[in-house]
């Protein structure tokens, strides 16, 4: 059984550390393609070899730093504004249901007129889905208008529910969408990672065309684990440095289930027991303010 043979980053490594080993087979092409020594046909394919190879590298590279920037810029910044804007909701409910406790319910939650506004009470909003509380507040807001009991904050109230019900629904509506981006982007930059391994086997394949016989110099061009044929000076800090990107791509990799299971958690919840959430009431603040 052939030992020196090229051996492909598992398919669960990085990204940058696909990149790392292809860059290397690239470096290598473009060295041996400047050596007189070669003749010029091979310089010739080896430098075309090596242009392929290096725009397979780009787009993989364009790619991972695109979704990068998502996971650590743009998703985090929807999630806390959608988080931001249904505390606020939660506060604006419970200064209405406070001001209608005490205006027309004679400081009594369980007032048929506070039920009326909120039949279970904050958890007519609060324990709704996410995506469904902005509409749930927009009904309690047409609910605390028609109430029969006059008090001079009713307007004001309702109108103020009503207005973040509409902030909090497209802080939501964001959100869904910065999910759904960061999600088609880990789909491109898998593509580009599969395409980078087609472009090295293909290396490899027309490597030996063009060498036909000299296995060991076209193993040369390619990685040995994380060591070049040739080895390194120091080898054991190399080998330390390769290992270490390699454990944080495996975790890049499981980036799509964490954040799977991290807006799973969200969902769970959205979906907290209505029941529960109406026990857990508690007073709103005043304001919401060379070839062998």
């Amino acid at each position: 059984m052939e030992t020196n043979v090229m051996r492909l980053p598992s398919d669960s490594a990085s990204s940058r550390v696909h990149a790392s080993f292809a860059s290397f087979t690239w470096s290598s092409l473009e060295a041996w393609s400047e050596f007189s020594a070669l003749p010029q046909t091979d310089r010739t394919a080896l430098l075309a070899l090596a242009v392929a190879l290096r725009t397979r590298i780009d787009n993989l590279l364009t790619e991972t730093r695109a979704t990068e920037d998502h996971v650590m810029f743009a998703r985090p910044a929807a999630r806390a504004r959608q988080n931001a804007w249904l505390a606020l909701l939660r506060r604006t409910a419970g200064e209405a249901q406070a001001m209608v406790s005490i205006r027309a319910g004679h400081s009594s939650k369980d007032h048929p007129t506070v039920r009326e506004f909120l039949p279970k009470l904050q958890a007519t909003i609060t324990g709704k889905k996410i995506t469904a509380r902005p509409a749930a507040a927009t009904k309690a807001a047409s609910r605390l208008e028609g109430l029969q009991v006059a008090f001079p904050e009713k307007a004001e109230l309702a109108e103020r529910l009503r207005t973040v019900a509409v902030s909090a629904k497209a802080a939501v509506t964001a959100s869904a969408a910065a999910r759904e981006e960061w999600s088609e982007g880990r789909s491109r930059e898998t593509v580009a990672k599969q395409r980078l391994r087609l472009e090295l086997e293909k290396t490899h394949r027309l490597l030996g065309a063009q060498f036909p016989g000299q296995r060991d110099f076209v193993e040369s061009f390619f990685l040995r684990g994380t060591k070049p044929s040739e080895g390194e000076e120091d080898e054991e800090e190399v080998e330390e440095a390769i290992d270490e990107g390699a454990d944080e791509g495996e975790a890049d990799e499981g980036e799509a289930d964490e954040g799977a299971e991290v807006d799973e958690a969200d969902e769970g919840d959205e979906g907290a027991d209505e029941g529960e959430v109406e026990d857990d009431e508690v007073d709103a603040p005043a304001s919401a303010a060379a070839p062998a």
